[in-house]
């Protein structure tokens, strides 16, 4: 009984001990194949779908990266760069699309999210449809007015529970809802001055203060 009690004891402790943090490089992609390097291994293909280790599986390839499902979060892998573990520090990494605006994708209260980097917008804005998409009910914000380059705009401002870029979640975010004329997702000053930014050619690297 007293060795079966150790052994116990001994199998309780691997199943629930802290899961070990996993580097995941993307080398490159080809065709509808990431070429991956975990934990700085070897690089080898791995095709979408497929378990890359335990507890991270492929979701997407695209040209110029991958998405992955890190314990069932999406986290986006530029070529490469890896994903920042908690508490790593690391920089979150955007490149430039074709016309050299910087796309951030994401999640707003936990629905994947793509947004523009705006330095020149104060605050978070985004389009009617994408806030009934994310649970928000508008309506009940405080209405107001926008300046736009288009003219003057109605808009509504919310509170959003959280905004995740990368493998940073940022809580309690204010931002306002366009019901017409703003085709995209901004994000504005008041969520991008909680980090530091900083460009590097076709790169933006956004460190969490």
């Amino acid at each position: 009984m007293r060795v079966f009690s150790c052994v116990l004891a001994a199998v309780a402790a691997v199943a629930c001990g802290p899961a070990t943090a996993i580097n995941i490089s993307l080398v490159g992609v080809a065709r509808d194949n990431a070429i991956l390097s975990v934990d700085g291994a070897e690089p080898a293909a791995y095709p979408v779908g497929s378990t890359v280790a335990r507890g991270y599986t492929l979701l997407s390839v695209r040209s110029d990266g991958a998405t992955i499902a890190e314990h069932g979060k999406p986290v986006s892998l530029p070529v490469g760069r890896y994903p920042a573990q908690p508490g790593s520090g690391q920089p979150v990494v955007i490149r430039a699309d074709g016309d050299g605006q910087f796309y951030a994708n994401g999640s707003i209260n936990g629905m994947s999210a793509r947004m523009l980097v705006d330095t020149g917008a104060s605050i978070v804005a985004m389009p009617a449809a994408d806030a009934t998409r994310f649970g928000i009910d508008y309506r009940k914000g405080r209405p107001g007015k926008s300046w736009t380059a288009n003219g003057v705009a109605s808009v509504f401002r919310v509170h959003v529970e959280s905004i995740q870029i990368g493998d940073v979640e940022l809580k309690h975010v204010d931002a306002i809802v366009h019901e017409s004329g703003l085709p995209v997702i901004l994000l504005g000053s008041n969520l991008l001055d909680r980090f530091s930014l900083r460009r590097e050619g076709q790169e933006m690297m956004l460190t969490a203060r």
